[in-house]
């Protein structure tokens, strides 16, 4: 992946909210930004796949579901795709707000 495509996700990330134009890290390389991305993930949407206090079991169970070249590419993208999967399958969106 090159740093331009990186770039794009990052500003996707920053323009749904789930990462500050002015926050410092890069949760599409940098462990400690992504840890803070899967918290917010996991606030925003409180789902079960990100459950784990352990960010080597999120890799682990990412391997099954794995999408782009890394974990945090993979993460980032998640983080993506999952507001407009809610708004096609807006059944599931009411779910999740049941289950908070």
């Amino acid at each position: 992946m090159t740093d331009r495509e990186r770039q794009e996700i990052k500003n996707k990330l920053i323009e749904l909210g789930f990462w500050g134009a002015n926050e410092e890290g890069d949760p599409t390389s940098d462990l400690h930004a992504a840890e803070e991305l899967q918290r917010r993930m996991k606030k925003r949407f409180a789902t079960s796949f990100l459950s784990s206090t352990s960010f080597a079991d999120v890799i682990l169970r990412m391997r099954e579901v794995r999408i782009g070249e890394d974990v945090f590419v993979a993460m980032c993208l998640s983080a993506l795709a999952i507001p407009d999967y809610l708004k096609r399958h807006p059944e599931c969106a009411a779910y999740l707000v049941a289950i908070r």
